[in-house]
C-alpha cells in the first residue's frame, strides 16, 4: 500500500510532466469538487447532528473494527434487551 508521500509524489510527477491543458484543467476540476464535497452535508444523525462523508465513512469504519473485536450484540439478544425498555 502507497503512503501519502508516495501518492503525493507520484500525482506530482504526472503534473508536471503534463502539457496538456485539457488535462491539467480536468484535474484541477475534479480535485476542487472532491475537496469542496468531502465537508458536504449528507444527512442527518438520528439526534439530528449533520453528517459529513467523512463523518460517515469513519463511523462505518469505526463499527467494521468492532465486529472484528467481537464488540457487536446478536439479533436475539438485542430483541430481549429491547423488551426491558
Amino acid at each position: 500500500m502507497a503512503t501519502i508521500s508516495d501518492i503525493k509524489s507520484t500525482l506530482h510527477k504526472y503534473i508536471v510532466e503534463t502539457e496538456d491543458i485539457e488535462v491539467l484543467n480536468h484535474v484541477k476540476a475534479y480535485f476542487k469538487s472532491l475537496l469542496k464535497d468531502k465537508g458536504k452535508i449528507i444527512g442527518y444523525t438520528s439526534d439530528g447532528r449533520p453528517l459529513t462523508i467523512d463523518v460517515y465513512k469513519s463511523d462505518i469504519d469505526e463499527a467494521r473494527n468492532q465486529i472484528k473485536e467481537g464488540k457487536s450484540i446478536s439479533q436475539e439478544d438485542l430483541e430481549k434487551e429491547s423488551k426491558n425498555w
